[in-house]
């Protein structure tokens, strides 16, 4: 886990100071180590945690001196070991034992279809001599970031958009469509949109050129719609279980303490119980947000399941007064508005590992999307059958899944655009935002709101469709991508790596090409979850019916006198500034939230509206 800068065009030597600069600013993500290659037309620079392979070998820029390749890489390559003997076969010799020989002498050998290869989280670039341009990759899901920017007749890029302002390659400019998206709505993911005007991201499983000042891409990996050998949901079941042992086998390799995020819900448990069935003698860690005197709190569910599998817990006591402490780092960590106070617990718990000495954490992020955890998946669901002409399997699903108290939701303005037309999306369109958006100014809404929501919703789908439809775009553009922007600035802040299980790819090729009744079974979301955890003896957790959102008690933190009087000045500067309509109003608390990190982000970053 790293941090990566570069830029590459013609006389890009004359900016390596300004790379130096880039890569300082990157220090937070790499403690261990700090470098740079500088050849005449590409400048790369490398910040380094060093996780496996900890000694010099593996340092970055890694240059292979047959071809003259030089690689800086951010992340890990889970089946490196796996790739090395495949190499080791064809003839290559390594002088390391980590990951990133075996990714450099990998592009040697397979050129662009390494990617193809890579079980892993990832952002890269390689100097290739022989072509004079730089390839580029990111993992298939974005769990790494990667930045790119344009400057000078030169492309940059950068893990973090702190490096490029330090580079003087951007200025901290606001995207306004993404401001309108999230104040309206609370949006943020985008696959190639920031909240800086000037800064793109490339889009998760892509790769491509860097040749001068022009880029061209790929995307490389899309899920499997369908698999004929996917049949039973028992079949689904005992290839999720064998499938979900070897991604956190994977994730164990490390030459550092690895720990795992614990909340005593479904995810996180079957995700620590894995870990003690892999490893019975492993020294387990635990950390676990806690709320005191909130119902919100789950840190005696968390204990009860860390007593049972013998490891120690971290608890990460949270207050509102630690939001009014703290906020202002978070929101720098995360570079924009982030969606509710989740996201400083988060914070807080990387914060603790890091006093800790607990350099690895696996967490559960990606099994409600990959493994219909929502209750909005078997709404959809349900219209899905209704409107195909099947009301009675219809009806007999929204019975099964509100046996023992579970929940059905239709969230018909942020998905109901993928059956309809072009001119009924642009009216679910307004409708997502009559809600926050009656408080933004109208001039301010009509210069923004057509380029909103829906106009990335992606193609119309057929009805029976939609439920399936609504899971890929919460997997790619929805719900994930802003989920591990978080897990990646909160852990990186605080010079941790995150790692998530659910989310190796062969994984995710599964929950795609699985029928829907294997993943929601006789009205229990995310069976395949639910039956391994049952079989590690934790049935209480495994059956139980109502999902318990990881949600601080953001409400009353909001209370809080600090927290009172920032968000009074920040709806005034808003307003002043034009995109609020009306001054503070007495509710509408997600707002005050909206309101209230969008004014600490333009602070931290020195931006005017």
């Amino acid at each position: 886990m790293c941090g990566i800068v570069g830029v590459i065009g013609p006389g890009a030597r004359r900016f390596s100071g300004a790379v130096e600069r880039a890569a300082c600013a990157l220090d937070h993500r790499g403690p261990d180590g700090r470098d740079l290659f500088v050849g005449d037309d590409v400048v790369l620079g490398h910040t380094r945690l060093a996780i496996i392979d900890r000694t010099a070998r593996s340092d970055q820029p890694m240059v292979d001196s047959p071809t003259g390749a030089v690689l800086v890489f951010n992340g890990e390559i889970y089946n490196y070991k796996e790739l090395r003997r495949d190499l080791e076969a064809r003839g290559h010799r390594f002088t390391s034992e980590g990951d990133t020989e075996v990714l450099l002498r990998g592009f040697v050998e397979w050129g662009e279809g390494v990617v193809d290869r890579l079980n892993g989280m990832f952002a890269f670039a390689i100097w290739d001599p022989r072509r004079r341009g730089v390839f580029v990759a990111r993992d298939r899901f974005g769990e790494k970031p990667f930045h790119l920017a344009r400057a000078n007749g030169l492309v940059w890029f950068a893990s973090e958009v702190k490096s490029l302002l330090a580079a003087g390659a951007v200025e901290p400019r606001p995207h306004l469509d993404y401001l309108f998206g999230f104040l309206a709505t609370g949006d943020l993911g985008h696959p190639t949109r920031t909240a800086f005007r000037d800064v793109e991201q490339l889009p998760p499983a892509h790769a491509g050129w860097l040749d001068g000042s022009s880029l061209s891409t790929r995307r490389y990996w899309s899920p499997r719609p369908t698999d004929p050998a996917v049949a039973s949901t028992e079949d689904i079941r005992e290839r999720f279980a064998n499938l979900f042992r070897e991604a956190v086998e994977l994730r164990l390799r490390s030459d550092v303490p690895v720990g795992t995020s614990l909340s005593g819900g479904i995810d996180s448990t079957t995700l620590l119980a894995t870990v003690r069935h892999l490893e019975p003698a492993h020294t387990l860690h635990a950390f676990t947000a806690s709320f005191p005197g909130s119902a919100a709190d789950e840190l005696e569910e968390a204990r009860a399941v860390a007593n049972r599998l013998g490891a120690t817990i971290h608890p990460v006591p949270l207050r509102g007064s630690d939001l009014a402490d703290g906020l202002d780092r978070m929101v720098r960590a995360n570079e924009a508005p982030v969606e509710s106070a989740s996201t400083f617990a988060q914070f807080k718990v990387m914060e603790e590992a890091n006093r800790a000495g607990i350099v690895v954490l696996l967490d559960g992020q990606g099994a409600d999307e990959t493994w219909l955890g929502y209750p909005k998946y078997a709404g959809l669901r349900a219209m899905d059958l209704a409107l195909s002409g099947h009301p009675r399997s219809a009806a007999r699903l929204v019975r099964e899944l509100r046996a023992g108290g579970g929940r059905v939701a239709i969230p018909v303005a942020r998905y109901g655009g993928f059956v309809v037309g072009e001119r009924s999306r642009r009216t679910l369109g307004r409708i997502a935002v009559e809600g926050s958006g009656r408080w933004l100014a109208r001039s301010f809404r009509a210069e923004h709101a057509r380029r909103g929501l829906l106009a990335d919703a992606g193609p119309r789908v057929p009805i029976g469709e939609m439920g399936t439809a609504a899971a890929a775009a919460d997997l790619h553009r929805v719900t994930l991508p802003r989920l591990l922007r978080y897990a990646d600035r909160n852990s990186m802040a605080w010079s941790r790596e995150v790692r998530l299980p659910y989310l190796d790819h062969r994984l995710v090729e599964l929950a795609m090409a699985a029928p829907f009744d294997s993943k929601v079974h006789e009205g229990w979301t995310k069976y395949p979850v639910r039956s391994l955890l049952a079989s590690y003896g934790f049935e209480n957790i495994a059956w139980m019916r109502q999902k318990k959102a990881y949600m601080p008690p953001q409400d009353e933190w909001m209370q809080e006198p600090a927290i009172v009087d920032r968000v009074a000045t920040a709806w005034q500067e808003l307003y002043e500034a034009g995109v609020l309509a009306r001054k503070l109003p007495a509710e509408t608390t997600i707002l005050r939230w909206r309101v209230l990190v969008t004014s600490a982000w333009m602070a931290e970053f020195a931006i005017r509206l």
